[in-house]
């Protein structure tokens, strides 16, 4: 991986911090009775001289029509060469274990309520190289959807705002999030996003980054999606391989 300056411990903090089928939903959307998404993303992170390798694994399940279940553990492997030695550090990242409960019924447009609890795993403050900014957190957001036809197929967008306070020093933050994908076959959309952090107490803490995603469809169940971000208002760029699992009719929400 390329090397790149970083500000320091609290750098390294700050930016950990930030960062399919012919019918294909997001954002507000829930998943059917008894569906399950389930998606595993390898992902890399390079800005000076920090490096990060990521796997995390993310669910959700469909409760009910209007409610679906949110499940989310990253697991990281970091490094920061600016130190002499070189800094590294292994385990858990932030969880988030949530729920959507949507209240809208029209079938193409969907708005929901997202709650999700923070749990930082593998925060440990006397880390040489910490893992996150640790602090439990409450993310609240409110996504909102629709579905669009392309010619037979049909595509979506989704814009999500929400506010993140956490129950420790750490800076609260507003987030906002956008997301078109179109179908190009039956095999393939395209997607484009934009994911965005605003500090309120600490404007170190802002990081907005622009994804780019081609969701192959290699059959009924499974997607594999390779995706490159890059950072807008800072160095930071990475790569992103998923691989993505529907089941009991669920729908591939790209999150």
């Amino acid at each position: 991986m390329g090397k790149i300056h970083i500000w320091g411990i609290v750098g390294v903090g700050l930016l950990l911090n930030a960062i399919g089928a012919s019918r294909s939903w997001a954002g507000g959307f829930t998943q059917p009775e008894g569906g399950a998404f389930v998606s595993t993303t390898f992902r890399t992170l390079e800005s000076r001289t920090f490096e990060k390798l990521e796997v995390e694994a993310y669910a959700e399940y469909g409760l009910k029509e209007n409610i679906t279940l949110i499940f989310k553990v990253p697991y990281q492997w970091i490094r920061d060469d600016q130190f002499n030695p070189a800094r590294t550090n292994s385990g858990f990242f932030d969880a988030e274990v949530g729920v959507r409960w949507r209240f809208t019924r029209d079938p193409r447009w969907a708005a929901a309520l997202q709650v999700t609890p923070i749990i930082p795993l593998g925060y440990d403050p006397n880390a040489p190289l910490p893992l996150s900014r640790g602090g439990v957190g409450l993310d609240v957001r409110v996504p909102v959807s629709r579905s669009f036809a392309v010619g037979r197929r049909f595509g979506y967008w989704t814009v999500e705002v929400g506010y993140r306070p956490y129950f420790s020093k750490r800076s609260d933050e507003f987030r906002a999030f956008g997301e078109i994908a179109i179908p190009v076959t039956d095999r393939l959309d395209v997607a484009a996003q934009i994911d965005s952090i605003i500090g309120t107490q600490d404007r170190e803490a802002d990081f907005t980054k622009v994804v780019g995603q081609f969701r192959i469809k290699a059959n009924d169940f499974i997607r594999i999606v390779p995706a490159a971000y890059k950072q807008i208002d800072g160095p930071g760029y990475g790569f992103e391989l998923g691989l993505w699992f529907t089941f009991g009719g669920a729908i591939a929400t790209g999150r």
